[in-house]
């Protein structure tokens, strides 16, 4: 009776490769170019505009003390566009640094040229 099992067990196993070999499943498509992903599109932000200083709004002041506290304002806003526009640069560069490694990175491994 053992066998007989043995046997009918062979016999299953031989039938499903003999399928598996008749039934071939066409493979997936080969891409000619490896597909690859460095966020190289990802946007920056943009700079902001520098402020400007409105020479007619300086000339109209009338005293000193007017003057030196529009000025001080406009050097206090262009101090804050500064750290903006130095953030946005840093920004930029961080950016296209870790596509220049990724890139580099592939080219290492082989995977593009």
């Amino acid at each position: 009776m053992k066998k007989v099992k043995q046997m009918l067990l062979l016999a299953l196993s031989v039938m499903t490769l003999t399928a598996c070999s008749i039934n071939k499943k066409p493979s997936e498509t080969q891409y000619l170019a490896p597909i690859v992903m460095c966020n190289e599109s990802k946007s920056a932000s943009e700079i902001p505009q520098v402020p400007l200083m409105s020479k007619d709004e300086y000339v109209s002041l009338q005293s000193d003390a007017e003057k030196i506290q529009y000025l001080t304002k406009h050097i206090a806003s262009y101090q804050m566009w500064a750290v903006q526009a130095i953030g946005k640069v840093k920004e930029r560069d961080y950016l296209r640094k870790n596509t220049a490694d990724c890139l580099d990175k592939l080219r290492t491994e082989g995977v593009i040229k």
